[in-house]
Order: C-alpha cells, then structure tokens, then sequence
C-alpha cells in the first residue's frame, strides 16, 4: 500500500483527501497536519507527500529541503493556486515532484499520485507550459535590466509586471506602499523613455 502525507492548512479539503484516499484500498493516510512542524514525530514514513505551497504563516518552499531531509525517499506533490509562480521553479530545484493545481478534483489527484509513483517526476503539460513562461519572462527581465541600468528593485518590478501581476499584488509582493510603487515605476519610465503604464508594457512587450 502506498502512504500519503498531507499537509494542508485547508481544514475542509484536508478531510476530503483524508476521506477520499481511506476509501481505496491501495492506499492509507501516513500523516494529516496542518503545518510543516507536526510531521517530525510520524510513525510512518509516507511514499507521497500533499504539500501546500502557501501555508498560513509558513514558507512551504524553503521546508521542501527539510521535509526531504525527514523523508529522503518521499516524493513531494505540490498543491498551489498559482502555477505561473517563480515559486513552482524554485520547488523543483529544492525537490518537488510533481505538482496540482487548486481547486483540483480528488480523482484528479489520484491520477497524478500514480503517475508520479511510476515515473519518479511527473508534470502535466499545463505546468510545463507555465514553467516556460517564467523561465522566459526571467530572460526578459534580465535582458531589460542590463540595456537601461535598471537598480535590483526596479527588476524585481519589471519581472511581476512580465507576469501578470496587479499594482496591488507587486506592493504586497515586495512590501511598499503603492505610493512608493508608483514612485519606483516612474522611474522605471523615466529610464526607458516611455510615459505612463500602458506604454512601460507596450515597451516591454516589444523587447520579448
């Protein structure tokens, strides 16, 4: 039988996996928290492990190391809401196998929890697909950087903007003031000759 962790700060969805993974019978829970702390004294080490990138109060991507360290032969799913995230990237290179996107249907799940037990690593064409993109999107930051003398908080500017990301989400992001934000955007337009949002994204759209 295959063993299933699960940590899940989601009370609801962490029953339902709870529920659906006791009704097969190829299957038994290892362990079921709410945080990364509560799986050191596991009785059993798990085979899978159900990981949410984005616990309450807790970076789940700098504990993939720990957690690989407390289970070396586990493999890691990560469950997350925002698959064209730097943060996907970084997980694999910290160990993740495989990863689902929220809200995910429970045979869905079970689906991918096979094929990452038979291939080792395993990730859908979507993932692919938006790892991709971030990967380029990084090209494209560095590469606008370098030709106007961007400083270190304006790249980190320039590359959430690449994404996708709101006003509101780049000032939480990086923890200013959406005065300050616009401050820093100015300038941003100031050194590439442009004038105002919709032509910054103009400009950086031309230099992909």
């Amino acid at each position: 039988m295959v063993a299933i962790g699960i940590i899940e700060d989601d009370d609801l969805l962490r029953r339902n996996i709870e529920e659906y993974m006791a009704l097969q019978d190829d299957y038994y829970i290892a362990f079921s928290a709410s945080n990364i702390d509560d799986i050191k004294d596991a009785i059993f080490p798990p085979d899978i492990i159900l990981l949410d990138i984005h616990l309450k109060g807790h970076n789940s991507l700098n504990r993939i190391g720990y957690i690989k360290e407390l289970f070396p032969q586990c493999k890691v799913i990560v469950m997350t809401g925002r698959y064209k995230d730097e943060a996907l990237l970084e997980a694999i290179k910290l160990g993740a196998s495989s990863f689902i996107n929220k809200p995910f249907s429970l045979k869905s799940l079970e689906k991918l929890i096979v094929h990452t037990l038979k291939n080792g690593n395993y990730l859908e064409p979507k993932v692919t697909n938006a790892l991709i993109e971030v990967l380029q999107s990084n090209s494209i930051s560095k590469n606008i950087v370098q030709k106007f003398n961007l400083t270190e908080k304006e790249s980190d500017i320039i590359h959430s903007m690449t994404q996708g990301d709101t006003y509101v989400v780049i000032a939480h992001k990086y923890q200013m003031t959406l005065a300050n934000l616009n401050h820093q955007i100015r300038n941003i337009c100031i050194k590439m000759g442009v004038h105002g949002k919709r032509k910054l994204l103009s400009a950086i759209q031309e230099l992909k």
